[in-house]
């Protein structure tokens, strides 16, 4: 890690805020999800960045947050955001960026 390539994509990881980690592998089911994005294969993903995003071959997805750094709540509002957002698209609509979901029929006055 001292020169060439090795020292150059250690640098990049170590700079970085966050870790974008793709798993080839497909969880069957939520249990199995959650213990992917915990540990994964136990030789593959790191922990050493405050936030690791897992993403796997069949589309799901999970959050593992280190939080001694700040508050979880803080990961968990970025995470709830983005769920949201899927939700409401997978509903047919676009998500309001102002983070408002809106009850059909219902008028929000702002």
């Amino acid at each position: 890690f001292w020169e060439g390539v090795n020292k150059k994509s250690l640098s990049i990881i170590e700079k970085a805020m966050a870790v974008m980690y793709m798993d080839p592998r497909s969880p069957r089911d939520l249990q199995e999800q959650a213990r992917m994005t915990m540990h994964g294969d136990g030789k593959s993903l790191w922990f050493d960045k405050s936030v690791t995003f897992a993403t796997f071959a069949n589309g799901k997805a999970g959050i593992m947050a280190e939080h001694s750094y700040a508050d979880a709540l803080a990961v968990a509002h970025m995470w709830e955001w983005v769920l949201t957002g899927e939700w409401i698209s997978q509903q047919g609509k676009e998500p309001d960026p102002k983070g408002i979901i809106e009850e059909p029929g219902k008028e929000i006055d702002l």
